[in-house]
């Protein structure tokens, strides 16, 4: 009887830890506003699906437990929605993707 309830709770423990469970609360809090933000200032948030996109953000950032560890997260938000003009600040982190553009040749910089 013993051997059944510790083997019940112990199935219990490791079953019942969900795959986020490393992240920190700070960490998930951050990535679900990041999300709420977006969802409602993005100039396309009408052809994003939001519940995908959330999903695979937890998925992304699943060992992540260090906000500052969120650049590659954040950056795949905003270029999972086409956004290459927003950014996301942590303390004195900005993380934020780029659209890739051509090069420039220092000459024409120059100019």
């Amino acid at each position: 009887m013993k051997q059944k309830i510790i083997l019940t709770i112990s199935l219990f423990f490791i079953l019942g830890i969900p795959s986020t469970q490393a992240q920190s609360e700070e960490v998930k809090f951050l990535i679900d506003t990041t999300i709420v933000i977006l969802k409602n200032n993005a100039v396309n948030a009408n052809t994003v699906d939001w519940d995908k996109l959330r999903n695979e953000a937890f998925v992304y950032a699943k060992d992540v437990t260090d906000p500052y560890q969120l650049g590659p997260t954040m950056r795949y938000l905003y270029k999972s929605i086409n956004d290459f003009h927003g950014a996301f600040f942590y303390k004195d982190s900005t993380f934020q993707w780029r659209l890739n553009t051509s090069v420039v040749s220092d000459s024409i910089m120059n100019e």
